[in-house]
């Protein structure tokens, strides 16, 4: 073993997930094969492959080549500085 990863399937989604490869499968390109093999299997279909993205460049390079389209989302903080928690007192 070279090279595996997880997918999660629903009705019409296919999520990558846990990807692994080790020094073999990295100089063989093993992870784009079964990348494009399970595309491949599934091109005829109305599915999205969801890459799940990443922060990382290389991985998202990695990703584009395979025509991967960038979605944003965005992360929503509570911010609660220090200086505004405190004992409410009534008077």
């Amino acid at each position: 073993l070279i090279a595996a990863f997880c997918a999660l399937y629903s009705s019409n989604r296919i999520t990558y997930i846990l990807p692994a490869s080790n020094k073999e499968g990295k100089s063989c390109s093993a992870m784009f094969q079964l990348i494009d093999t399970v595309i491949k299997n599934n091109a005829e279909k109305e599915i999205i492959f969801d890459f799940e993205g990443s922060r990382n460049e290389g991985i998202a390079r990695f990703f584009k080549g395979f025509g991967a389209i960038n979605q944003q989302f965005f992360i929503i903080k509570r911010l609660r500085p220090a200086f505004l928690i405190g004992k409410i007192s009534s008077k």
